[in-house]
């Protein structure tokens, strides 16, 4: 979290992007497992 903010402070405007592993490992915390292969498949 330190660089995190860090980099916020130094670059106020920029965006931050997840690795699409990260990003998916977050949604399929959401996602009921019966629906996984269908959100598989949209990613």
């Amino acid at each position: 979290a330190g660089i995190i903010k860090a980099i916020e402070i130094c670059f106020p405007r920029s965006e931050r992007q997840r690795c699409l592993a990260h990003r998916m490992r977050n949604l399929a915390c959401k996602v009921p497992e019966s629906q996984w292969p269908d959100f598989k498949d949209l990613a």
